[in-house]
């Protein structure tokens, strides 16, 4: 006879609630990945540049390197940034959890991280 199936615990609303937000979040992440791949073609196009050292001025090479380094810096100061607002978002869950299994905090109301 087979072992039944151990029941799960039920969906609560705080469950919800941080699904949905996740999805919310997840929207958002999707531009990352987008700006990632942007981030691998403007890398590639800088040290690419560089092929053609013999063939350009070099002030001109300077300036255009210049400033796809620091689009580059900008476009990963974006990242970090919001990246580290997801990852604050879920310690954020994760406190808020706790305070409700240890029957600190009602649950959250109207899915607000913030």
């Amino acid at each position: 006879m087979p072992n039944p199936v151990p029941s799960e615990p039920p969906i609560t609303k705080p469950d919800i609630v941080a699904v949905r937000d996740h999805t919310v979040r997840s929207g958002r992440t999707s531009a990352h990945v987008i700006v990632c791949h942007d981030l691998n073609r403007k890398s590639h196009a800088l040290y690419e540049m560089f092929n053609f050292a013999d063939r350009v001025s070099p002030v001109n090479l300077d300036a255009l390197a210049r400033d796809l380094a620091h689009d580059i810096i900008e476009d990963v100061n974006v990242l970090v940034r919001d990246l580290q607002e997801i990852k604050d978002w879920a310690h954020r869950q994760i406190d808020q959890l706790d305070k409700i299994q240890d029957g600190h905090a009602a649950p959250p109301k109207g899915g607000k991280t913030k």
